[in-house]
């Protein structure tokens, strides 16, 4: 069973907070993250992450929405897809589109964590909040 837990940008001082969801304010404009001490910060409600239990080739744990760069030089987003209720690399020519579902039809299985792929051809190059120019194709 896999480690349930998310990160989100806090508010004041544009750093990851990683832990547990713990509340949403009025309207989504923040979310609560409670760290396993304890502590508990606000962040923006549209940087959430689900931790996927994985790693990358470096053994770096795998969010929703990293970017990835697999050993061939595609480079991914790590998205829900709720079509299908898996993880999933989405390559960044589809990403914009939000029209995943048809990967699983193209690619099979091998899109999606049923294996560990992940942890020996992906590694990650950045996220889509701090990294947005990545998926425009500028990874090199």
């Amino acid at each position: 069973m896999r480690e349930i837990k998310f990160r989100g940008l806090a508010m004041h001082g544009n750093k990851w907070v990683y832990g547990l969801f713990f509340n949403s304010g009025s309207e989504g404009q923040w979310t609560e993250i409670q760290t396993e001490s304890g502590a508990t910060f606000y962040v923006e409600s549209d940087t959430i992450s689900q931790y996927t239990g994985l790693v990358d080739k470096n053994g770096k744990e795998l969010y929703e929405h990293d970017i990835t760069m697999d050993k061939y030089k595609n480079v991914s987003v790590c998205c829900w897809i709720k079509e299908v209720a898996a993880f999933g690399f989405v390559p960044i020519q589809i990403y914009p589109n939000k029209s995943w579902h048809a990967l699983f039809e193209e690619q099979g299985e091998d899109t999606f964590f049923r294996n560990d792929k992940p942890a020996i051809y992906h590694e990650i190059i950045g996220n889509i909040y701090e990294n947005p120019e990545l998926l425009d194709g500028d990874s090199e």
